[in-house]
């Protein structure tokens, strides 16, 4: 059986095999995990919108009739909030400013007062078996983390990105493939 390494570094070839990627299949391929991670990740949340409503707001800057405002303002915080990990993994480093800073992407629309702030009382994940950090506690946890992120970042992302992107990348390489689209361009 093979390791997640093994299986990391057999994703990471095939998808090397394709390479180079062209600047506009790479934009493709980032807009459709901003939408789809944008509206799973809210959904979570309990926001409302459907995945296709998400697309309209972010593509199109059209608010959906009769969705909470708050709803909008997520989605579009969200989005903020991806691209600006595309410059933390530039940088191949993570700091506590860069948590605060997606958070704050995230909730400056809804509740400026506290976004990119820690909380001040316990939260809780209703359905979860998982309790979280107390508030003093969290910031210690965000300063243990930071380091082995820091240091396994190529790993964390092959791991979770490789495998999140496997299918619909060989999806739409080989809808690309057969379209006779050149993937270089």
């Amino acid at each position: 059986m093979k390791t997640l390494f093994q299986e990391i570094d057999s994703l990471q070839k095939e998808i090397n095999s394709y390479r180079p990627l062209g600047s506009n299949l790479l934009k493709q391929i980032r807009e459709y995990y901003k939408i789809g991670l944008t509206y799973s990740s809210n959904a979570l949340e309990g926001n409302t919108l459907s995945e296709s409503e998400t697309k309209i707001i972010l593509e199109e800057g059209i608010t959906i009739g009769g969705k909470p405002i708050k709803d909008h303002f997520e989605a579009v915080g969200h989005a903020e909030a991806y691209d600006f990990l595309f410059t933390i993994f530039q940088n191949k480093s993570i700091q506590e400013k860069d948590i605060k800073e997606i958070h704050k992407l995230i909730y400056y629309r809804i509740d400026e007062k506290n976004a990119g702030k820690y909380r001040k009382n316990k939260a809780v994940i209703t359905g979860s078996k998982y309790p979280l950090p107390k508030p003093p506690k969290f910031l210690i946890f965000i300063i243990s983390i930071q380091k082995p992120i820091e240091r396994s970042i190529r790993d964390w992302a092959s791991a979770g990105v490789v495998r999140m992107l496997e299918r619909p990348l060989k999806t739409l390489m080989a809808n690309l493939k057969n379209s006779g689209q050149n993937l270089s361009d």
